[in-house]
């Protein structure tokens, strides 16, 4: 009795633990490609006044003006 007990305790706690840690680390995974994901759309977000910008300047330098306002 005493020497099976031993052997069956950590197989019956190793197997859920080993399980918990793959949903863990997928979990996080999945987590930091949602995150890299929002800062590229915040990145490209952030580039379009940029990009407006010099269009417009150019515009303007051609004598055409996308703007009225500018």
């Amino acid at each position: 009795m005493l020497k099976v007990l031993p052997t069956r305790l950590p197989l019956r706690v190793e197997a859920p633990t080993v399980r918990s840690l793959g949903h863990a680390l997928s979990t996080v995974l999945i987590l930091m490609m949602m995150g890299l994901i929002a800062l590229v759309i915040l990145y490209l977000i952030s580039c379009v006044p940029d990009l407006l910008r010099t269009y417009s300047h150019d515009g303007a330098r051609l004598g055409v003006s996308f703007f009225p306002h500018t």
